[in-house]
């Protein structure tokens, strides 16, 4: 059995009254003092709100309530999937695993965490409920491996020294940058835009669909790339190529490769410069 471990990001609910405000057209309430019951339940509010960890954006809680601290401790992960409407913003390198939550609704903060096995799952929730039209996560982690992401979701990454694999399926988009590791691989498939940077020694690229790869900052020095459809691919490589481009995809390689391996099918093209 996989385990998991499902971090809440949900905030108390509060009694409704907190969250109701008062119009200039009511007639403000008469004074009354506090009975014995009223403060007793008000302590014991004040006493669990204090010793709630962290549960997202300050505007979720009641005005009484100072911010919650600090970020959420995350369990050990080497793999990322994101799904939905969510968009993420990766810091890799950072020794602890944490992650940070930027989509207020009405029912709390409108993402959740849950890691199984190697991989951290970042999906939407309450989203017939946001507050606003932003829906921001946060990762801060080191031996970041893959990456998947499905949707139309933002991901930013930077600091990426160890991944490797890099998925995005749909009409999102993929902004990648500090890779390094020895070798790096992406599939595209859909409508989506991935820009990618670093260096790498070995890359294979594989776009799909109508996908756009801007990774002539990324610096390669043996590539296998492959369009399949009306996607097009721009990229660095130093000393050997090997290109197909099925359909009426594009390919452009710069760096002057001394090998090159080219194979263009229907109305593809393939230009090195």
């Amino acid at each position: 059995m996989v385990e998991s471990h499902q971090t809440s990001l949900e905030t108390t609910r509060r009694p409704q009254a907190e969250y109701q405000t008062h119009t200039a057209s009511r007639s403000p309430a008469p004074h009354r003092e506090p009975t014995m019951p009223t403060l007793m339940l008000s302590v014991l509010l004040a006493t669990a709100s204090a010793q709630e960890p962290a549960r997202g954006p300050a505007t979720l809680l009641s005005p009484s309530t100072k911010p919650p601290p600090g970020d959420v401790v995350l369990e050990p992960f080497s793999n990322i999937q994101v799904a939905g409407d969510v968009d993420l913003n990766l810091f890799g390198n950072v020794p602890q695993r944490t992650a940070e939550v930027r989509c207020p609704t009405s029912e709390g903060p409108g993402v959740v965490f849950e890691v199984r096995g190697e991989t951290l799952m970042v999906r939407p929730q309450h989203e017939g409920r946001r507050t606003t039209g932003q829906c921001l996560a946060v990762v801060r982690a080191s031996g970041i491996k893959q990456l998947e992401v499905a949707g139309a979701s933002v991901t930013r990454g930077g600091a990426l020294s160890e991944l490797t694999i890099a998925r995005l399926a749909g009409a999102g988009r993929l902004d990648l940058r500090g890779l390094s590791a020895p070798q790096f691989q992406l599939q595209a498939a859909g409508a989506g835009l991935v820009q990618l940077s670093g260096a790498v020694d070995a890359l294979t690229l594989e776009v799909s669909g109508a996908a756009e790869i801007q990774a002539k900052n990324l610096v390669a020095q043996h590539g296998i790339l492959k369009v399949t459809g009306s996607g097009t691919m721009e990229v660095t490589v130093r000393q050997s190529v090997a290109a197909t481009s099925a359909g009426a995809g594009a390919i452009t390689v710069h760096g002057t490769p001394p090998k090159v391996e080219k194979n263009a099918l229907g109305a593809g093209q393939i230009v090195i410069q």
